[in-house]
């Protein structure tokens, strides 16, 4: 005989949601490091110096990558800065004060909402919560009765 369990849909819930909360919690990380790519293009672009087109392509990837993952874990203000440098990085725009100091600004703005932990999830309301399920176990064969009270009870299910 095998014995079974299985977790009730209440732990379940806040097994995922940690699980995406660390998820998340990774995401903004890698997203943070990302930026660095982009800040070493505008940090070359601002001392005046031109931006090796590899060091121009890989900023560019980063921000494309930082502004759907950023979305991915709504973001969105993130997503849409990053949005913002990728769209200049591709433009190449860099000898432009006018458009290389906003750049920079938002480089800045995204680092800084990357560099919030994301807020843990909210426990679910009351309201949110399962209703309790019952099940009234009655059969002639007590053992088996007792068999399948066992099994549903494991499975999360208030037995009578």
């Amino acid at each position: 005989m095998t014995t079974e369990t299985t977790t009730p849909p209440a732990a379940r819930s806040a097994q995922v949601a940690g699980a995406l909360a660390l998820i998340a919690e990774r995401a903004r990380l890698a997203n943070l490091e990302r930026t660095r790519e982009i800040e070493t293009a505008l940090l070359t672009a601002a001392g005046g110096e031109p931006v090796p087109e590899p060091e121009r392509e890989a900023a560019e990837r980063a921000a494309h990558k930082i502004a759907g993952s950023a979305g991915t874990f709504s973001l969105a203000r993130a997503s849409q800065l990053a949005r913002e440098l990728e769209y200049f990085l591709q433009a190449r725009s860099f000898a432009d004060p006018a458009t290389l100091l906003p750049a920079i600004a938002a480089l800045e703005t995204l680092q800084g909402e990357l560099s919030r932990p994301a807020a843990p999830a909210p426990a679910p309301a009351a309201a949110d919560a399962e209703p309790a399920r019952e099940i009234l176990v009655a059969h002639a064969d007590g053992t088996l009765a007792a068999r399948i009270a066992d099994v549903a009870q494991r499975r999360g299910w208030a037995v009578r």
